[in-house]
């Protein structure tokens, strides 16, 4: 039944208009607890990815990523020392100062999204109604303060590199890098919309799952040639970011399916109206057909053959 707002009238739900005053009637009661439903099971689908085991893997790697970050800070002076064991004094610390700089300035995007992660994580798993989005614009400022990096790698590597073939590799991975990190901000704004609107309209960019697997072969590539472990580090977490994407796209197009045959079954009644057809048995419903527009005939007024 649908309620008129003005008059408070019952209506059929196949009526647009109310019968009595003739306002526009809203949706009916079980229109909006379908509605409410289905806005559930999306909000169920984003606690229970943000809340699940990979996110829980990813901040956990995290930390023993930022914990060999710090201890590499603090020998750093050992590490120059014996790539360079015949560096002058001055040359030495002006190294120092410069590694420590570049070092910080590239764990900043990495610690907000360490932070952001962790923020997702733990409103995913409190028992409220609603996700706070802090932590995915946290991530999102973390892709953006990458993507600002790659524009001034771009510009730089522009001005002084002189080998042509060194500068065709570096700016084709400035371009790559700016493109996907452009649409990871374009895909993590979609996620918050749909965080906040309870709704399906998420656009996870296919490029940006397919670099994710591309950036674990390279970083297994290092690992392999220098045995270090924040390649395998860097590896691994890639890795799981692709998965958790995989996993996030995978259970929103279940639940567009799940809509979609939904509303083929259940359509709207106003193309439906009762017929006076008899039924065999008292007890069964009666018939419908299609509510379509009464064609008028048309009278031919053919001209008479002569």
């Amino acid at each position: 039944m649908k309620i008129c707002q003005k008059c408070g009238t019952e209506n059929q739900d196949h009526e647009y208009y109310c019968s009595v005053c003739r306002v526009k009637l809203g949706p009916s009661l079980e229109e909006q607890e379908k509605k409410l439903a289905k806005q559930k099971e999306v909000f169920e689908v984003f606690k229970s990815v943000g809340s699940s085991k990979i996110v829980l893997a990813i901040i956990l790697l995290f930390i023993v990523s930022i914990a060999f970050s710090v201890y590499g800070l603090l020998n750093l002076d050992e590490t120059i020392l014996n790539v360079y064991p015949n560096l002058p004094l001055e040359t030495f610390s002006q190294t120092m100062i410069l590694t420590c700089i570049l070092a910080i300035v590239f764990s900043i995007p990495s610690i907000m999204l360490f932070i952001g992660l962790i923020k997702l994580y733990s409103s995913s798993k409190k028992a409220t109604e609603s996700i706070n989005t802090s932590g995915l614009s946290l991530i999102r400022a973390s892709s953006m303060y990458n993507l600002v990096l790659f524009c001034i790698l771009a510009a730089f590597s522009l001005t002084t590199l002189p080998v042509f073939i060194v500068f065709l590799l570096i700016e084709g991975m400035c371009v790559l890098g700016i493109v996907y990190y452009a649409k990871l901000n374009k895909t993590i704004d979609s996620i918050i919309f749909a965080v906040n609107t309870k709704t399906t309209a998420i656009e996870i960019s296919t490029y940006v799952i397919v670099m994710n697997y591309i950036f674990v072969v390279f970083a297994l590539i290092g690992f392999i040639y220098a045995f270090s472990i924040q390649s395998l580090l860097g590896a691994v977490l890639t890795l799981l970011c692709a998965v958790l994407l995989t996993y996030l796209d995978s259970k929103i197009k279940k639940v567009r399916a799940r809509k979609a045959v939904s509303a083929f079954y259940n359509r709207d009644s106003s193309f439906y109206i009762p017929t006076d057809a008899p039924s065999v048995c008292g007890n069964e419903p009666p018939l419908y057909r299609m509510a379509l527009p009464k064609l008028e005939k048309r009278n031919d007024t053919s001209e008479n053959k002569e």
